[in-house]
């Protein structure tokens, strides 16, 4: 099954010259260098977020596997959906799925195949294109997982099963996670900042317990706590008590305030790049 776009045309442009033109726009010169094991991007309309987005993937080197991991907005389907079917499409062309690690993902039955919760979550698919125009011509294969639930036990044992399907590929640089998530949502400029920072120190301190206790303590509304959260616990379960050698890195922070000058009701948006 193929997936085609839900939101071109609304979230980014529905038309290759014109969304094309945006990324070489967003995208400064880069050299592909820097190989982190996690990137957090956040997946708002274009005009908003693009250029956070942007940042946090210049430089990146793209293995042949990325998982992408997201928010459930609607609410639909399996509170852990792997996506099935064969490709995603983009104004940019066709994405191919990773069936062998979503099958393997799948197999001790805690993640789901499902369709139905990423019909409509435009959350992976906002960020597909800047993974196509990183890899121009070779985007790399791609797992997606809704992530549904934010109980920690849950997200714990999810972690164990995301390390053991893609532990191996992670350390060795061939997966990439990805995780695609917008920071605070619709409160003032101030108030929405000093969350957003809140929220920013648990993810650069790679404690994904810690992050879900302070979203949910301090009301902090980062739609893609849960996913970063199971990305962080994952890594550390792949760590095994190893510190990692390079510091986890904020590549970006700013909100909606920046671009429609209303600072009574803004969204933040972050990057963040995290090491094995």
């Amino acid at each position: 099954m193929l997936r085609k776009p839900a939101f071109a045309g609304f979230f980014y442009p529905a038309q290759k010259e014109q969304l094309s033109a945006i990324l070489d726009q967003a995208f400064p010169d880069y050299a592909l260098a820097d190989r982190p094991s996690l990137v957090m991007v956040p997946h708002a309309g274009y005009v908003f977020s693009v250029a956070t987005a942007a940042e946090a993937l210049s430089g990146v080197h793209l293995p042949d596997t990325v998982i992408i991991l997201c928010p459930s907005h609607t609410g639909l389907g399996s509170p852990l959906g792997v996506w099935p079917g064969d490709a995603w499409r983009t104004p940019l062309g066709a994405v191919n799925i990773d069936k062998e690690l979503g099958d393997e993902l799948c197999r001790n039955g805690l993640f789901e195949k499902d369709y139905q919760c990423h019909l409509r979550e435009h959350a992976i698919e906002v960020v597909l294109p800047l993974l196509q125009y990183v890899r121009s011509g070779n985007p790399p294969l791609i797992v997606p997982v809704c992530v549904g639930t934010s109980d920690p036990a849950t997200l714990k044992m999810a972690a164990a099963s995301l390390a053991e399907a893609a532990g191996e590929g992670i350390q060795k640089g061939s997966v990439l996670l990805i995780v695609s998530s917008d920071m605070n949502h619709y409160e003032d400029e101030e108030t929405t900042i000093r969350k957003d920072r809140r929220a920013l120190e648990c993810v650069l301190a790679q404690n994904g317990e810690a992050l879900l206790e302070r979203c949910a303590a301090e009301h902090i509304t980062m739609c893609g706590a849960a996913p970063m959260a199971l990305a962080l616990m994952t890594l550390e379960k792949i760590r095994n008590g190893k510190t990692p050698a390079i510091p986890a890195r904020l590549t970006g922070h700013t909100t909606s305030g920046a671009v429609n000058n209303d600072f009574e009701h803004v969204v933040g948006y972050a990057g963040v790049r995290i090491y094995s």
